[in-house]
């Protein structure tokens, strides 16, 4: 499985769509188990960017498909900031710089 990210309108934002995939993947997150490699995360330098890990695709495809998410590379971590999930980031493998 791959990374996934969900890139959001202005208008998305505006509606709450972007706060709306926190709770949805949240939800989604706790009813799985909390798998230790799934997270979401926000691209920090962006509002509209969100990726999935690999194991949070695993459990939450229907959400990221849902939404028009595409897969793409894994983000450099400095780059991003978790939203949900488990803070460890055990087992989640980011881009190198």
């Amino acid at each position: 499985m791959s990374w996934f990210k969900i890139t959001f309108s202005p208008e998305d934002i505006n509606a709450g769509r972007a706060r709306s995939i926190v709770q949805d993947f949240g939800d989604v997150y706790v009813a799985s188990g909390g798998p230790r490699d799934a997270a979401l995360f926000k691209r920090n330098d962006s509002m509209y960017i969100y990726y999935f890990s690999p194991g949070a695709a695993r459990v939450a495809m229907q959400l990221i498909a849902g939404c028009s998410g595409v897969p793409c590379s894994a983000p450099v971590q400095s780059e991003v900031k978790l939203m949900a999930g488990d803070d460890r980031l055990e087992g989640i493998s980011f881009a190198d710089l």
